[in-house]
């Protein structure tokens, strides 16, 4: 039977360390684990992060991540604006279709998107206890 959503606000709660920064996002860990087998293993299968009720995910942009998370709670997520870029002087309009008529150009992402996504295998056998990062200054 699938989670309700009282389950899911009454599970405990999970910090992930998310980004180059290390910006820390709570979660309920009942929310995260039905999205998959391998973050249900995570968050409650008796991995270290299950025991410390922390992971780090540095690979990871803290924008995606919140949409994530609000996906495991909603089923459902908000898509980022679109941004507009000027184009350089070479833009010439009517000759490139993905262009509108007034030099800019929708833009989705900063990544190819030829890129793989990240593995779930990049957690270390053994990983230090998550601490929260030093504040900054």
């Amino acid at each position: 039977m699938a989670p309700t959503f009282a389950d899911f606000i009454q599970s405990p709660q999970f910090t992930f360390f998310v980004g180059q920064e290390g910006k820390p996002v709570v979660v309920h860990a009942a929310a995260v684990a039905a999205t998959s087998p391998q973050l249900d293993a995570l968050v409650s299968g008796g991995m270290q992060e299950s025991e410390t009720r922390c992971a780090r995910i540095e690979d990871v942009r803290v924008d995606d991540f919140i949409r994530f998370c609000e996906y495991t709670y909603r089923g459902d997520y908000t898509v980022p604006p679109w941004e507009k870029v000027l184009l350089g002087p070479s833009y010439v309009p009517g000759k490139n279709e993905q262009n509108d008529d007034n030099g800019v150009a929708p833009v989705w992402d900063e990544f190819p998107a030829a890129q793989e996504p990240p593995s779930m295998e990049c957690y270390p056998q053994e990983a230090p206890a998550c601490e929260e990062p030093a504040a900054q200054p």
